[in-house]
């Protein structure tokens, strides 16, 4: 697993929590998938997404993220070609941890959370990414 920094984001406004110790980006190619995977932490607010990337012989690819079947961290809400790093020529399907119930650091501080709200942890976003391929594997196999 390939964790970095990436460029520094300026958190001092977001308020202390867990999100200070944890890397800004994590990629890796899942060991039972064969998918790539990345999970990446939004700038702005805060928050955590997760993508897997499949390629051109898989049945999602090119399909819209409405199109696509898939149980993960508040329903898949992106779908596009590989514009994210490193993922060229791949079909990128992702999820964000931007819902009602998330707290999103860089947000809460203009909106207080919600009773019940929680952070989704690093750990969160790369086993709902893990969770993903493992179905996206399944779709292509037909499964």
């Amino acid at each position: 697993m390939d964790v970095t920094k990436l460029t520094p984001i300026d958190m001092t406004s977001w308020g202390h929590g867990p999100w200070e110790e944890e890397p800004h980006e994590v990629k890796w190619t899942d060991e039972d998938s064969g998918l790539r995977c990345l999970a990446r932490r939004n700038r702005t607010m805060g928050m955590w997404c997760g993508y897997v990337a499949v390629g051109k012989d898989h049945p999602a690819y090119g399909k819209h993220y409405d199109e696509i079947t898939a149980d993960v961290h508040g329903g898949l809400t992106y779908a596009d070609d590989g514009k994210i790093d490193g993922m060229d020529g791949l079909w990128v399907i992702g999820f964000d941890c931007g819902h009602c119930y998330d707290v999103m650091p860089g947000y809460s501080v203009l909106i207080a959370p919600i009773k019940g709200a929680e952070y989704r942890t690093v750990d969160y976003v790369t086993k709902e990414c893990r969770e993903l391929a493992k179905q996206l594997a399944e779709m292509k196999e037909g499964t």
